[in-house]
């Protein structure tokens, strides 16, 4: 255990994070006690500013933790797990940042299943437990809020553009987007603006091959 003065500051954190090899030791002991002490580590250094959502995501990613890799799946999907479990106790700004540093590291072209279903269930995490994409302003903002919402309605823009369009997993982003996000009430007053990005994406060309969530 490090001492209080080593860990005085966000940077000395970071630090030691890193030289600790934390993450890699939390990811491949993965198992429900590791994960129940990776979502409270999560917490209180996203909640303390002691490291960014991008640090955080950037160090998953650098681990083999969010996608198919040769970290064995229980052990990825455990830590998957922990990241969900710390959304409840995050400020909006903070689940927009984290989602938005997601849907870089995955990039249309490098989206899985796996991945559309980690970014799924952390937007019906968060709409569950407070999540109010209308309610952060009245800008008229929302739909770009609605995380995995706007992000699955651009993924199955680009999808259905590219010369050889990945069917599969069109179909599955489609099916997850229409039966399991768009049926949560918090999202019904946006069903209106969902409708009409929809259109007008389908007479859009895909400007490259990803895209920000927000």
């Amino acid at each position: 255990h490090p001492s209080a003065g080593v860990l005085a500051s966000p940077s000395a954190v970071r630090e030691w994070i890193e030289d600790s090899g934390l993450w890699n030791t939390l990811l491949w002991r993965a198992g429900s006690r590791t994960q129940h002490h990776a979502h409270q580590l999560i917490v209180v250094l996203l909640t303390r500013s002691a490291m960014a959502p991008c640090d955080l995501v950037g160090a998953f990613a650098s681990l083999g933790a969010l996608s198919p890799s040769r970290v064995p799946s229980p052990s990825r999907l455990a830590m998957q797990g922990a990241l969900l479990a710390a959304v409840p106790a995050l400020s909006a700004e903070i689940v927009l940042d984290l989602f938005g540093e997601l849907c870089g590291v995955f990039g249309f072209a490098h989206l899985s299943e796996e991945g559309i279903d980690l970014l799924a269930r952390m937007t019906q995490r968060a709409l569950g437990t407070g999540y109010d994409p209308i309610g952060l302003g009245s800008d008229g903002m929302g739909l770009a809020r609605s995380l995995a919402v706007s992000h699955f309605l651009r993924f199955l823009q680009w999808g259905h553009q590219q010369v050889e369009p990945p069917d599969q997993l069109l179909e599955f982003a489609r099916r997850v987007l229409v039966h399991t996000l768009l049926p949560h009430p918090v999202l019904a007053p946006l069903l209106p603006a969902v409708a009409a990005e929809a259109l007008a994406l389908a007479a859009t060309p895909a400007a490259g091959t990803s895209a920000p969530c927000m």
